[in-house]
């Protein structure tokens, strides 16, 4: 698809709606009329012949055109001014001469608005929308193809609301905003179901299969492309056959099946070649050609795409050239005939820029960037890179961002400024750790559409079930009116028959009453295990949350000190450093390796824990020594988190300093160490203490910050498993919520315990008392 990313590598067909006129018979008789008319209607004679001719002959168009402006200035009529001048750029818009084209539609325009005539105002405002979609300037797009929309849902057919539906959705496709797009296709399917027009759903499945397929949701899309086939067989439509085995081929070439793809390609390309379309076997070639490349086989790659550079050039086809050329610029790249490729790549991007496409540019000098770094060339890369992240920014094309950034970084690495080296690695790096966070969000969602749909199917039951109950009370109160009824007539026949039917009716009535209490007992019951059902359900589903949050970040902080770690090991690996760089890169690899090494220790204990297999060895333990050797780490940890300006503060009874205590040291200095590292993670100003006292014959101590503080309301939850205040992918602060229910449940083995008091932006302190023996 012309203007999309995916573009730069294969061409995703769609169809677009564009307004035309032809009647050419009209064009002898309107020629024979003109002599004997006024300047009027010789204006208005050749503002038709120039739009009967828009199609068929460009040059005479222009022509008629010109000749209708030029009498309508030289007698002032505003009114046919503007005509012409609306004719006039519409011309230029089928002729791709944009600039030209909207510079008539506005000069047109205002007139239009001025006399609020609904009809040519829709027409110009859909011109409008048409030619800054094709120069991909999208919010304009979008501002001109809304008016018209409006205009048209008041003064046009169900046919014309679907175009114009079509045409909105697709400025969205093209943006990169789906979800609207899919919105309107949605509306156009709608009203297509409606009229029958089997044409237009073919093309509408198309569009939805594009949708689904720039989603990555590759199964969706193959359905609504093989659902769109199947209808283009159906009404033997050769060109919609030919453009959905093209789109099916991309598909399977997206999934590596590249001979499938293949077979789908080369099937598109035959229709192509029966109906004689030099534009559809271009794109055809092109998309072959690159099966080729991925299959390593170059030179049919490269016979490809001269084939389709040639028939694109013949047919003026700067869409299919800039595509076809970019495509041969990465051969010759392959192929090592880079000065080749130089030539291919930015002849692309001229066309891309004539055309207004700029997203297209924008994958361009990426391109020429990896281009430049492979000749060695990294500060002409850099260039290019920073340009290409200039242009898709805004356009939020977050991996050929992150692409940059790796090469970014690699280019300065080569150039020997490690320090921006190392800052593009990390935001190459940080860009993928948000998609991986976007994927587990769609699966908690998916996971919450679950349930939910299953806490449905239970209301039903228990609505079913309500339904029962309420039919059998009715059939109850029925038999009590039946029994009256039927006592009276016993009574007047005779005291045999009544005493008889009334046992009868008697035993009956026991029956379904007991059949009732029975079904209000089975209703209770079910309410019941469903309520405990539910409850259970929610306790898993937020077991299920909370460990999938868990793994969302743990994640991130495996990935955050190995981005370090390999970061640093590039830079010293592949370059000359100097012995104090080389200091600074060595500490670096350290200190990410000891946040590594932490992290899998507390992985290792959480599943310690869990399987009962954890175990306390309790020593004669010198206090004193102990703590100096946790004030140590915990001064080495404020520096590696840069809060050396938070004070750090030591406060031991005077009876605690000699003294002797039996308990496990390791994980007694593990506890402590952990509070401490998240006072210090928690607090941007102010003093972190640690004190520690006998109190009634235990050991206390106390880790004490001036920090963020913490809710009353979270007092319950913060030393659970996976439990952090904050679980979204953008936390200021980092962490996998282990270290609390580490430390708790190493207490209780230790015989001691943990508390906390906290006040929110006051601080807090937490407590840890332990036995002394």
């Amino acid at each position: 698809m012309p203007g999309m990313p995916k573009c730069i590598h294969v061409l995703l067909l769609v169809f677009i709606f564009h307004l035309g006129y032809g009647q050419a018979g009209k064009v002898d008789s309107l020629l024979n009329a003109l002599p004997d008319e006024n300047i009027q209607n010789k204006i208005n004679i050749y503002i038709e012949l120039s739009d009967l001719h828009i199609h068929t002959n460009e040059d005479s168009s222009q022509k008629f055109g010109m000749r209708a402006l030029e009498m309508a200035d030289s007698i002032g009529s505003e009114d046919q001014l503007a005509l012409a001048r609306f004719q006039l750029g519409k011309l230029y818009y089928h002729k791709d001469s944009l600039d030209r084209a909207l510079h008539y539609l506005l000069q047109a325009l205002p007139v239009f608005e001025e006399r609020k005539d609904s009809t040519r105002l829709f027409n110009i405002y859909n011109y409008l929308g048409y030619t800054y979609f094709e120069k991909s300037d999208f919010t304009n797009a979008l501002k001109y193809q809304n008016r018209s929309f409006n205009i048209e849902k008041e003064i046009s057919s169900k046919e014309d609301m679907i175009s114009r539906l079509s045409d909105i959705g697709m400025v969205y496709e093209y943006t990169g905003d789906y979800d609207k797009a899919l919105a309107y296709y949605n509306q156009a399917m709608k009203l297509l179901r409606e009229t029958n027009d089997k044409e237009g759903l073919g093309n509408m499945l198309n569009n939805l299969g594009n949708i689904y397929y720039n989603w990555n949701n590759y199964e969706r899309s193959l359905d609504y492309y093989l659902e769109s086939l199947s209808i283009y067989e159906a009404l033997d439509d050769q060109r919609g056959i030919a453009v959905i085995n093209n789109n099916i081929g991309i598909v399977y070439h997206d999934w590596g099946q590249y001979d499938k793809a293949l077979e789908y390609y080369e099937k598109g390309l035959e229709i192509e070649k029966i109906l004689e379309n030099k534009r559809g076997i271009a794109q055809s070639l092109i998309n072959i050609g690159i099966i080729y490349a991925d299959k390593d086989e170059y030179e049919k790659a490269y016979e490809h795409y001269r084939r389709s550079i040639e028939m694109a050039e013949e047919l003026n086809d700067k869409v299919s050239l800039a595509i076809a050329l970019s495509n041969m610029g990465d051969y010759y790249v392959q192929t090592g005939e880079f000065d080749k490729a130089l030539k291919s790549h930015k002849r692309s991007i001229r066309l891309d820029e004539e055309m207004g496409n700029m997203i297209s540019v924008g994958a361009s000098y990426s391109m020429l960037g990896d281009l430049y770094k492979k000749m060695g060339d990294y500060r002409q890369a850099l260039d290019y890179y920073f340009k290409s992240n200039e242009i898709i920014r805004p356009q939020k094309l977050i991996l050929n961002m992150a692409e940059n950034y790796k090469g970014i970084s690699e280019s300065y690495a080569n150039l020997g400024n490690y320090k921006k080296a190392y800052e593009y690695h990390l935001q190459y790096y940080d860009i993928n750790d948000s998609l991986f966070n976007e994927s587990m969000a769609r699966k908690l969602n998916m996971l919450q559409t679950g349930y939910e749909i299953k806490s449905r199917e239970q209301e039903i039951e228990l609505l079913n079930q309500e339904k029962d109950k309420k039919e059998l009370q009715l059939q109850i109160k029925q038999q009590q009116l039946k029994r009256q009824h039927l006592i009276g007539i016993g009574f007047i026949a005779a005291f045999a028959l009544f005493t008889l039917l009334s046992l009868l009716l008697f035993k009956q009535y026991r029956q379904k009453k007991s059949a009732l209490e029975n079904l209000e007992k089975q209703h209770r019951e079910i309410k019941r295990k469903r309520e405990e059902l539910i409850i259970a359900k929610e306790k898993a589903e937020e077991s299920d949350q909370l460990k999938s949050a868990f793994l969302v970040n743990l994640s991130h902080e495996i990935r955050t000190p190995i981005n370090g770690i390999v970061g640093f090991s590039n830079i010293l690996e592949k370059n000359k450093t100097s012995p104090e760089e080389k200091k600074e890169y060595l500490a670096g690899i350290y200190s990410n390796t000891q946040q590594l090494l932490n992290l899998i220790n507390n992985i290792i204990d959480i599943s310690s824990i869990e399987t009962g297999q954890i175990s306390i060895h309790k020593t004669k333990t010198d206090l004193q020594s102990m703590i100096k050797e946790v004030c140590e780490e915990a001064r080495a940890e404020r520096a590696n988190l840069n809060k050396t300006h938070i004070d750090f503060q030591l406060k031991m009874d005077v009876d605690m300093e000699y003294k002797y205590i039996n308990t496990d040291a390791g994980r007694l200095k593990q506890i402590l160490q952990n509070l401490i590292y998240n006072a210090f993670k928690y607090t941007n100003e102010g003093r972190v203490v640690l004190s520690c006292w006998n109190e009634h014959g235990n050991i206390r101590f106390s880790v004490s910050d001036s920090g963020i503080g913490i809710p009353k309301d979270k007092f319950g939850i913060i030393f659970d498993k996976f439990r952090q205040l904050d679980h979204s992918s953008t936390r200021q602060y980092g962490g996998t919520g282990l270290g609390l229910s580490i430390s708790r449940e190493l207490l209780k083995l230790m015989g001691g315990k943990i508390w906390l008091e906290s006040e929110t932006g006051k601080g807090s302190t937490f407590y840890v008392e332990i036995p002394a023996h």
